[in-house]
């Protein structure tokens, strides 16, 4: 897949070069995560908790913070968190 000339495989250095050159938004690049999880999901049923309204505000955020050069090192690099659940309940 590719987005705003992003291959969806880019390194982490690759998408943070292409954030600061403002080859795409931070915002831009959730949204095309978004249609990636949305797309391939359903088979892989990779993602229990689905928070997209907040990664498309701290996409935007990120998207501000570099407008106005008070960037952080890897800002706008989209980051999965891996969720623990607790399974104390189960059998």
């Amino acid at each position: 897949m590719q987005y705003m000339n992003m291959d969806a495989f880019a390194t982490l250095c690759e998408t943070r070069d292409a954030l600061r050159a403002r080859k795409l938004s931070a915002t831009e690049l959730v949204q095309a995560q978004i249609a990636r999880i949305e797309a391939l999901d359903g088979k892989l049923n990779a993602l229990v908790v689905r928070c997209f309204d907040r990664a498309l505000a701290q996409a935007r955020d990120s998207d501000r913070r570099l407008v106005t050069g008070s960037a952080r090192p890897l800002e706008g690099v989209p980051d999965r968190k891996s969720t623990r659940l607790n399974s104390s309940h189960r059998t």
